[in-house]
């Protein structure tokens, strides 16, 4: 088990959140939701992250109805 003021700290270095809630032994999610704080540093290299991979896919952002 770990403490809830771990519960960032191992949530930034990888751990699933679902991995979090069973070490913390939350039933709930949004238990476990109010221990686990991103630092600024973390949410900002994750958006970095994001914008650096390559695009699979390209979309004009529309929704067109199937043919037929």
């Amino acid at each position: 088990m770990i403490s809830g003021s771990d519960a960032s700290t191992v949530r930034m270095a990888g751990l699933s959140q679902r991995a979090v809630m069973a070490m913390l032994g939350h039933r709930d999610p949004r238990m476990t939701v109010r221990y686990q704080h991103l630092s600024p540093e973390h949410l900002h290299d994750a958006a970095k992250a994001l914008d650096e991979r390559p695009h699979e896919h390209t979309s004009n952002g529309t929704i067109s109805a199937p043919a037929g």
